[in-house]
């Protein structure tokens, strides 16, 4: 991996007019600390003593990136706010923007964000989910929420919510370290859960991932084997029930907090204003890429947590077309009946 790095690194011309143009960019910062986690060596506060100290310039030789790229995923500012804050043309903010996408795309999502892989790997997140509330068996927290966007090109009515605003879903799964393990994007913001779980790759993937473990979901989503739901309340749950809603919702809520810590660092993500909902998708993934590795790095970013909780999506129970799983109900009731 850190030959990939260092080729995609020096891949351009260092000419002068290369290092005049802004529309070179690839990795980042970001890359930076992670050459330095896999080779082991480490410098304390790298980034807030060092390479807060540099110019625009520095940053650009050094890194092989444009700051604006970066300031583009942590703002809301506009591509004309950025171009002027760093003296470069609007294209240029675009292309340094898609070009970095592009590689961490290309060389970091599927090593980032990735299920739990081989038996010590799961027991562990098995373990430490249920440290929380003695809730077995889970490898993941799933839930939704809103990316607010610019009306689309295409079909925008379509992805008004029922907020009134427009947006597409960003569909997430979390482990326990608030590392987030499956993502998907795009789907429009009046679309249930349900419907974008089914469409999405989990729906296929999660049975022979999750084996004997579930991951938890709130009542959005169908029971199955591997997809725990609360009991519905009609008003005559059981103390047993009851005992499990409150397990349930307390170890779920971590992916809330996930969301919350997601857009509070990457702020783009509480307004894209831009209407290709590919790029749109791109960015979010990418976004979501960048939280992992800041994660991995020791950087929790509890202070950015973002308090908003009116885009987290929460729907009324969905109605199984193809009948209740009676396997996952089973699995439920036996689940709650051993919760202490």
């Amino acid at each position: 991996m850190e030959t990939v790095f260092t080729e995609f690194l020096l891949s351009d011309d260092d000419s002068d007019n290369d290092c005049d143009s802004e529309s070179t960019v690839i990795f980042g910062a970001v890359l930076q600390t992670f050459l330095q986690r896999e080779s082991r060596v480490r410098i304390d506060n790298y980034i807030s003593d060092v390479v807060a100290q540099f110019t625009a310039v520095e940053f650009r030789r050094i890194y092989r990136i444009s700051v604006d790229s970066l300031r583009y995923l942590g703002h809301q500012e506009n591509v004309r706010i950025i171009s002027n804050i760093f003296d470069v043309a609007d294209s240029s903010v675009i292309v340094s923007r898609d070009r970095f996408i592009s590689a961490i795309l290309n060389n970091l999502k599927d090593r980032f964000i990735r299920w739990p892989s081989g038996a010590a790997e799961k027991n562990d997140v098995v373990r430490k989910f249920r440290e929380k509330r003695g809730f077995p068996g889970i490898v993941g927290c799933i839930d939704g929420t809103h990316i607010h966007i610019k009306p689309p090109t295409e079909h925008p009515q379509s992805y008004v919510n029922r907020k009134s605003f427009h947006s597409v879903i960003l569909q997430a799964v979390c482990l326990q370290d608030m590392k987030i393990s499956n993502c998907f994007a795009g789907f429009p913001g009046s679309v249930h859960d349900s419907r974008v779980l089914r469409q999405s790759d989990l729906w296929d993937e999660a049975n022979m991932a999750c084996g004997q473990n579930h991951i938890l979901g709130d009542g959005a989503y169908p029971i199955k084997t591997w997809l725990m739901t609360p009991y519905r309340n009609t008003g005559n749950l059981t103390q047993i029930q009851k005992r499990y809603n409150a397990a349930h919702s307390a170890t779920r809520s971590i992916i809330e907090r996930v969301f919350a810590m997601l857009k509070g660092r990457f702020r783009r993500l509480r307004y894209i204003e831009v209407q290709q909902i590919k790029t749109v998708n791109e960015i979010i993934i990418t976004c979501c890429v960048l939280h992992n590795i800041s994660i991995l790095d020791g950087d929790a970013a509890l202070d950015m947590m973002d308090d908003d909780e009116e885009d987290n999506i929460q729907q009324n129970a969905v109605n199984n077309l193809q009948g209740p799983d009676q396997q996952g109900i089973l699995k439920r009731d036996q689940i709650a009946a051993n919760l202490q």
